[in-house]
């Protein structure tokens, strides 16, 4: 993601981050819960973060749910990101990896 930024890729950066965050909602839930998401709607994440009662699981849910809602728009609209929408979704993965390392460390 940052090197794709570096070389101003921000489809690429845009993409590693979405998938970024889909490996960070397993991550949690399999620390938590011994299992992740195994569907096709990336949306059934949010349900087992929520049955986790971990440290952290609501802004867990609320930073990939922002990163999540937008894995269409990144991935399947006609048209380039923005290096401004993949700064932002940077930004967003880095806090969502920050959070999980935290109540998973806790």
């Amino acid at each position: 993601m940052d090197w794709a930024l570096r070389e101003s890729n921000a489809d690429g950066a845009a993409t590693n981050a979405i998938h970024a965050a889909i490996a960070l909602g397993d991550a949690y839930t399999v620390h938590f819960l011994g299992e992740r998401s195994r569907g096709q709607d990336h949306h059934e994440v949010f349900a087992l973060v929520s049955r986790c009662r971990a440290p952290k699981s609501r802004d867990v849910q609320r930073l990939l749910q922002q990163l999540i809602n937008r894995k269409s728009a990144v991935e399947y609209e006609d048209r380039e990101v923005l290096r401004s929408e993949a700064e932002e979704l940077a930004r967003l993965v880095r806090r969502l990896d920050a959070v999980v390392r935290l109540a998973i460390t806790a």
